[in-house]
């Protein structure tokens, strides 16, 4: 769950609501060194610098727009949800935002498994995107290097 410390106070508060109605047995908190204060022991925190070069994300945007800006993070939370993949030995994983609750239950998985061309091309399509998003952002960072 990728967080910013402005959202912890809500994460924390609705922590009891993620596993009322999700089918988890813990939460894997992604986001800058504050966060590793976090006292709680369902909830294990990772900084996200694991998962990106949040640094090189924010010089890299600020010379592609001529400017600083908060969406910059935005960018970097597609990434750490993108790369969390190659961090988790689950077969099955979900990423919440966490400014969001869930508010009723969520079933995640059926016991049949999926077996319609829908779910097969979903499947296909998702992977296709993630790995272009992937290679683009490697090959932009490529391209700022080069420019530093």
């Amino acid at each position: 769950m990728p967080s910013i410390p402005k959202d912890v106070d809500t994460l924390l508060k609705n922590s009891e609501a993620f596993f009322r109605h999700l089918p988890i047995k813990n939460i894997c908190v992604v986001g800058p060194e504050s966060l590793s204060k976090i006292n709680d022991s369902r909830l294990t925190f990772i900084n996200e610098n694991e998962f990106v070069d949040v640094q090189k994300i924010k010089a890299l945007y600020a010379s592609r727009t001529g400017k600083e800006d908060s969406h910059v993070g935005w960018y970097v939370q597609q990434f750490i949800k993108l790369n969390y993949s190659r961090f988790t030995n689950d077969d099955y994983y979900l990423i919440w935002d966490s400014d969001t609750v869930p508010v009723r239950d969520i079933t995640l998985q059926t016991r049949t498994p999926p077996n319609n061309l829908t779910s097969i091309l979903r499947l296909i399509i998702t992977n296709h995107i993630s790995e272009l998003s992937a290679k683009f952002f490697q090959v932009s960072a490529k391209k700022f290097k080069a420019h530093s």
